[in-house]
C-alpha cells in the first residue's frame, strides 16, 4: 500500500513547524522540505529529525534546481548537491532528492496549448542525462535515491523531453517524480505515467486539472501563471482527472512507495483544507 506524503508549496507560513503540524493534522505520514525550509535548518539536520518525530512525520524528498547542461556549472552544482544529500542522510534513510531543471527563459509565461519554444538540442540533451546519471550515483553514495521530475516552464515540460532524458539515464540512478497536473498542461495524459513508465516510478506528485479553466486559457491567449491564478490546479477529486482509475495499477501492484499530494494554490481552501480534501481522497478511493 502506498504510503502519502504531502508538499508545503501550498502554504505562506514561514515557520515550517507549523507547515508540519498542518500536514499531521491533515492525516499524511510524509512531508516534503522546500528551499524555506531548507534555509531555515541548514547545519541543524537533527532540529529538523527532532521536529518530525514529534509529529510522527517522515521527510520524504527535497527538491535540487539545476542547469545540468552547461559545463561551467557542472562543479558548483556537484558540491551543492553533496551539501544537501549530506544534510538529507542525516535526517532521514531513505530520502529522495528531486531534480528540476531551471526555469526556461522563454516557457513560463507562453500560451497555453502552443507547443514550448526551443527546446535542448540533442547534445544538450545529452549532457543533461549524462550529469543526472552521474548526480544520481553522488545521491546513491549517501544512500539516497534521486528521481527527475517535469514542471512547466522548464527544460523538462513535455512528455517528449521526459521520455529523451528517460531514455538516456540509467533507471538505477534516475527515478522518475512526474507532477501529474503539469504533465496534462503540458499535453501528456496520466495514463502513460502511471503505466507506461510504471518501471522508472519513484515519486509520483498528484494533483488534480480543470479543463474548463485550461480551455479558457487557452481562447484568452494566456500563460501557466494565469492557470494557477484561476484554479487550474485542484484538490484531488475535485477536478477532471480520473484519479482513481490511474492510480489503480498501482493499487494492484501493491505499491509500496511513497506518493506526494501537492497543491500550487487554493483560491477557495485554506493550505490544511486543501490537504486534507486530497488525503481523504486517497483513502476513500485507493484505500491509501
Amino acid at each position: 500500500m502506498a504510503r502519502v506524503a504531502c508538499s508545503p508549496l501550498n502554504w505562506t507560513d514561514p515557520l515550517y513547524e507549523h507547515v508540519l503540524d498542518g500536514v499531521a493534522g491533515a492525516g499524511y505520514a510524509g512531508v516534503e522540505a522546500h528551499r524555506q525550509a531548507l534555509a531555515d535548518f541548514a547545519g541543524q539536520p537533527g532540529r529538523l529529525r527532532g521536529l518530525l518525530e514529534e509529529r510522527s512525520l517522515t521527510l520524504t524528498a527535497v527538491p535540487f534546481a539545476a542547469t545540468y547542461f552547461e559545463r561551467e556549472e557542472w562543479k558548483d552544482e556537484a558540491e551543492r548537491l553533496r551539501r544537501l544529500a549530506d544534510f538529507l542522510a542525516e535526517v532521514t534513510p531513505e530520502g529522495i532528492i528531486v531534480f528540476r531543471t531551471v526555469p526556461h527563459p522563454a516557457r513560463r509565461d507562453m500560451q497555453a496549448g502552443v507547443p514550448p519554444l526551443l527546446p535542448l538540442d540533442s547534445n544538450r540533451m545529452g549532457y543533461l542525462a549524462e550529469t543526472l546519471n552521474r548526480y544520481g550515483d553522488v545521491c546513491l553514495s549517501f544512500g539516497l535515491r534521486a528521481a527527475v521530475a517535469n514542471r512547466v516552464g522548464s527544460f523538462l515540460e513535455t512528455p517528449d523531453e521526459m521520455n529523451a532524458v528517460l531514455e538516456r539515464t540509467e533507471p538505477e540512478l534516475v527515478h522518475l517524480a512526474p507532477d501529474v497536473g503539469h504533465w496534462v498542461y503540458a499535453g501528456g495524459a496520466p495514463s502513460t505515467l502511471i503505466r507506461t513508465l510504471r518501471d522508472r516510478l519513484l515519486y509520483p506528485r498528484l494533483k488534480d486539472f480543470d479543463r474548463a479553466v485550461f480551455e479558457r486559457i487557452c481562447a484568452e491567449h494566456l500563460g501557466f501563471p494565469s492557470f494557477v491564478r484561476a484554479g487550474g490546479f485542484k484538490e484531488l477529486g475535485a477536478g477532471d482527472l480520473d484519479l482513481a482509475a490511474e492510480l489503480m495499477p498501482l493499487e494492484n501492484a501493491d505499491w509500496g512507495g511513497w506518493v506526494c499530494a501537492e497543491l500550487e494554490m487554493s483560491e477557495t481552501h485554506t493550505p490544511r483544507e486543501s490537504a486534507t480534501i486530497s488525503r481523504e481522497f486517497l483513502r476513500e478511493r485507493l484505500h491509501w
